[in-house]
């Protein structure tokens, strides 16, 4: 089997004029790494960075992170197994 690597990047260029009152994430880019193991399976990595803006406080940013990215891992592991 091969490596597949996906990277990806926020866009706030093309994005709508940002209305007053809201706010927009300044910074999301990150990265998912698919790789086969020897022994079978497929080891996935999967990075994040991201700066919501605002005021929220860095522990709630953080927290909301690792929620996620664990919850995005399992949701594309049952995806591939209902695909077989």
């Amino acid at each position: 089997g091969e490596r597949c690597k996906v990277e990806f990047e926020i866009a706030n260029e093309v994005a709508p004029a940002l209305q007053e009152g809201w706010v927009r994430m300044t910074t999301m880019k990150g990265t998912w790494r698919f790789e086969p193991l020897p022994a079978g399976g497929t080891q996935v990595e999967y990075q994040l960075l991201v700066d919501p803006g605002g005021s929220l406080p860095v522990w709630m940013v953080q927290r909301g992170q690792r929620q996620l990215s664990v919850q995005w891992v399992e949701r594309i592991v049952a995806r591939a197994e209902h695909s077989h």
